[in-house]
């Protein structure tokens, strides 16, 4: 698989991974298809889990603005999230600053890999390489950095990146699937934080310069028993 160019234009949009979500309809009204650009990295970030402190990151813009499906559904998030993604030649970067007013209150159930991201203060997101909302790679984490990663595959069903995920007929999510790639979180008084990097050689994605995915992101807060997406779902 070839390495990404740096003049690689990365655009990722909302992918929900569920037929119905795909018609871009959240209570009743029309949804705007959040979009956001991946960009090219000229210093590849440290992978300490501070991204508010890493230069890498600085002219890297953030999307924010996630929606609650629980459990206030249609309202905004009790907690801000900023996500940025960017790249090297080799490597896809994400780093996700998680503000917290009480970081004392982050609830962290279990450190194994794959343990179950929705126990915990967590974030996770997929990845619809193909756009076509029924594949996708699935990356998480939580306040102590646990490693979550899966595979989901399905011809409808499904959605988000968490339990929406699951349903579906011909596919499902597959935890059975780990690649190579890294993650290191950092908990510090505005909330917590973490950075991934994911070698392109670790996931498929279509030939050419030009890439578009699909892509969402999920924040739960356990304390609050709420999950948040960056792109609302039906």
């Amino acid at each position: 698989m070839r390495h990404f160019l740096s003049v690689l234009s990365l655009l990722l949009f909302i992918s929900t991974l569920d037929a119905q979500a795909q018609q871009r309809r959240f209570r009743g009204g029309s949804v705007e298809t959040p979009v956001m650009r991946a960009l090219p990295m000229d210093l590849a970030p440290t992978l300490d889990g501070r991204v508010r402190s890493d230069p890498a990151w600085n002219l890297i813009p953030a999307s924010t603005g996630f929606t609650q499906t629980a459990p206030n559904d249609g309202q905004p998030a009790t907690e801000k999230t900023e996500v940025r993604i960017g790249f090297t030649n080799e490597t896809l970067y994400v780093g996700v600053t998680l503000f917290d007013s009480d970081p004392s209150g982050l609830i962290t159930a279990d450190t194994r890999r794959d343990s179950q991201m929705g126990n915990s203060d967590s974030f996770r997101f997929i990845l619809d390489t193909f756009s076509d909302g029924q594949n996708g790679f699935v990356f998480g984490t939580n306040a102590a950095g646990a490693e979550y990663d899966a595979q989901y595959a399905g011809s409808s069903g499904g959605g988000g990146s968490g339990g929406r995920m699951s349903g579906g007929s011909g596919g499902g999510l597959n935890v059975n699937w780990d690649s190579s790639w890294e993650v290191v979180a950092s908990v510090n008084e505005d909330g917590w934080s973490a950075e991934f990097a994911i070698p392109f050689t670790t996931i498929r994605y279509p030939k050419g310069d030009n890439q578009i995915w699909g892509v969402n992101f999920e924040r739960t807060i356990r304390r609050n028993n709420e999950t948040a997406f960056w792109a609302p779902l039906e």
